[in-house]
């Protein structure tokens, strides 16, 4: 029973994720749009997308990538992941776009 319980409510928190996800964005912060994406990982200002899922999933150890933007923070280009733990939690993980390097995490 206690199985089922944390598997429904795994599905109740991907299915509010689907839903809700992008709608509320960090003060400062706006996703780029498909087109500036690629000009900026073709134009090599930015790690590629993989670059930057596979440190956020070291860091987490082993979390699956709900969801993945590219975006602009203070001037700053930022790959910000939306990680799903090995636990159930959700995790954002932040990672600097240019270098690759995870800047943080809440």
């Amino acid at each position: 029973k206690k199985l089922l319980s944390y598997f429904a409510k795994g599905i109740v928190l991907v299915a509010l994720l689907t839903l809700f996800d992008g709608t509320i964005q960090p003060a400062g912060a706006a996703p780029l749009s498909n087109p500036e994406v690629r000009r900026a990982i073709s134009s090599g200002k930015v790690v590629p997308f993989s670059v930057a899922i596979k440190r956020a999933r070291a860091f987490t150890r082993g979390g699956e990538v709900l969801r993945a933007n590219l975006v602009q923070n203070r001037g700053r280009l930022v790959y910000r992941l939306r990680m799903l733990l090995r636990n159930g939690r959700v995790m954002i993980v932040f990672v600097d776009a240019r270098s690759g390097r995870i800047i943080g995490s809440r």
